[in-house]
């Protein structure tokens, strides 16, 4: 038996891909209904590294942005900033599964990308192929006026040896331009979409690239890095800066003292890593070199934080990293602390913690790209996005805003951008570190995780049934009760629950506790709805005319 998995080819993705969209109107099983409309949300249109955006929204290295297929279902979702997940010649050999736990907060202990460099770089253009595809056959029949709006931002690490090495270097002149390739792929698929050989599909997979601060690289060596990427390369060029900057004091009150959540922070932590006096020191050296070569320069608030703890779901002894809502305060007050300190003249991009409730604030801050990675690993997933676009949507109309710009300033009491969207930043990050929704309460039980065991076929199970001590199916009757069909939900509750009326009150519900609404905002109220549905029989049975037949 084979153990090892493969990732499918470009053919076999396009045709799943055409077959599904034909007869299903669905992409890997999400809806033609949630597929981003561009021209919906034009006042978000936007640019980074002179490329247009159709919005800043986007993907944040890892899971989701390592196959194509992954790539191609955030993009559908209306992702647009494509953080690729960090390339490392010599770390994609075998990984400790599971390496995600995302019980509130987010926590990981993966590493760059499981593929070899090459491999890597055939996902990313699989990706990048289909994607115009895609943009081909669901917009151009629409409006033909509408650009791809698409940007890939390779991710490396910040370890000289690497990205020098032979192989990352490979991998960067072939994102810059990938003719050769493109030309090879298109023929293997022209017979299953005969409209690719006139696409114009750019060569230029990628002009930018994000630099990831790993522990104990010194300035010098991030200096060299950062302006060997855009004196030799060329390359637009974002550094991911870790929240340590802000402070150790400032962190563990954060995360321990007023926030709940259970992890240590060492203090190894933060000797070991880039230092704020240290950066404030290179953010000048380097804004100088992107002045000269005429490129964008940008910082990334930020990476997630290497931390200490017991993980029931994670292989023990590995390097744990938090990510997600309990990184969202950090983040946003250590970009506050930058933009202050530059008075608002830094190029900041944000990821930490962003979900549909903040993300709004987040866009009149001024943040250039904002990216999301553990919000969507939760159920629902890609399709979380939705919401978001929902949400920024509706504030832009509250205010009458026709593009991010108008949205910044009329939301605030400021004349120009730059004042506005530092004031905004400003207030929102005084006002995190009030949120209760950044709290950890030890408490609950965010954990929707049951005692079965997961076999390789027929292993989905709702966890509310088997939470439950008679193992009613919840799903069926709340379907059913869902759809008015009173006397259909009856007949699933009766089944194995002869009391539903009294259960209905007093029952001590367990199965909510295992609700996966849980990772949305709040559990489904499955009791009140068994006890309306009871209620409705009963109301419905006094109400029938006594005749012979039912007197009896």
């Amino acid at each position: 038996m084979v153990n090892t998995f493969s990732p499918p080819s470009l053919e076999q993705l396009l045709k799943y891909i055409l077959k599904d969209l034909n007869s299903k109107s669905e992409i890997f099983g999400i809806s033609e209904k949630l597929f981003y409309k561009p021209w919906f949300y034009h006042v978000l249109y936007t640019k980074s590294g002179g490329k247009f955006l159709h919005n800043p929204l986007g993907l944040a290295s890892g899971p989701h942005t390592q196959l194509a297929q992954n790539i191609v279902a955030g993009w559908l979702c209306g992702a647009r900033f494509i953080e690729l997940k960090t390339v490392n010649e010599t770390n994609y050999t075998k990984q400790n599964n599971p390496s995600i736990d995302v019980p509130f907060e987010g926590y990981n202990c993966g590493s760059s990308h499981e593929l070899p460099v090459r491999e890597v770089f055939d996902q990313y253009l699989n990706a990048w192929i289909l994607i115009h595809i895609l943009h081909n056959r669901l917009y151009k029949s629409v409006r033909k006026d509408v650009e791809v709006g698409t940007v890939f931002n390779m991710s490396l690490g910040s370890s000289l040896i690497q990205v020098r090495s032979e192989e990352i270097l490979w991998f960067i002149d072939k994102m810059m331009n990938c003719s050769e390739e493109l030309e090879n792929k298109i023929k293997t698929i022209k017979n299953i979409y005969p409209s690719v050989t006139s696409l114009k599909i750019p060569t230029n997979i990628s002009n930018s690239v994000t630099l990831s601060v790993e522990q104990g690289s010194v300035p010098r060596e991030i200096e060299y890095v950062v302006k060997y990427l855009m004196m030799d390369k060329k390359l637009h060029t974002t550094l991911k800066l870790n929240p340590t900057l802000l402070g150790v004091k400032s962190i563990r009150a954060l995360l321990n003292k007023n926030r709940g959540y259970d992890v240590h922070i060492p203090d190894s932590v933060f000797d070991d890593n880039l230092q704020y006096v240290d950066l404030i020191d290179l953010i000048s050296k380097l804004q100088k070199t992107a002045d000269e070569m005429k490129l964008e320069l940008n910082f990334k608030v930020s990476n997630a934080l290497n931390c200490l703890k017991e993980s029931r779901a994670l292989p023990k002894d590995e390097n744990l990293f938090i990510s997600g809502a309990a990184l969202h305060p950090v983040a946003v007050n250590l970009a506050a602390n930058l933009q202050t300190r530059f008075e608002g003249n830094l190029n900041l991009s944000f990821s930490g913690g962003v979900d549909y409730y903040n993300v709004a604030n987040l866009i009149k801050c001024g943040f250039k790209t904002i990216t999301v990675c553990t919000d969507l690993l939760k159920p629902g997933g890609y399709g979380r996005l939705a919401q978001y676009f929902d949400s920024i949507y509706k504030e832009f109309v509250k205010v009458g805003a026709r593009n991010i710009f108008e949205y910044t300033i009329k939301t605030s009491n400021e004349a120009s951008v730059l004042e506005a969207s530092l004031e905004h930043l400003k207030d929102y990050a005084i006002y995190t570190l009030s949120d209760k929704r950044y709290q950890r309460d030890l408490s609950k039980n965010y954990n929707i995780k049951t005692s079965k065991k997961l076999y390789p076929y027929d292993c989905i199970e709702a966890p509310c049934v088997s939470q439950c001590s008679v193992n009613q199916d919840v799903p069926s009757y709340l379907w059913f009760a869902a759809k008015h069909d009173i006397n259909k939900s009856f007949s699933f509750i009766i089944q194995n629950n002869p009391f539903p009326s009294i259960t209905g009150s007093v029952c001590d519900h367990l199965c909510k506790t295992k609700c996966t609404r849980i990772n949305y905002d709040e559990p489904v109220k499955i009791r009140e709805v068994k006890r309306y549905v009871s209620e409705k029989i009963e109301t419905n049975q006094q109400d029938q005319p006594i005749t012979k037949k039912n007197e009896k």
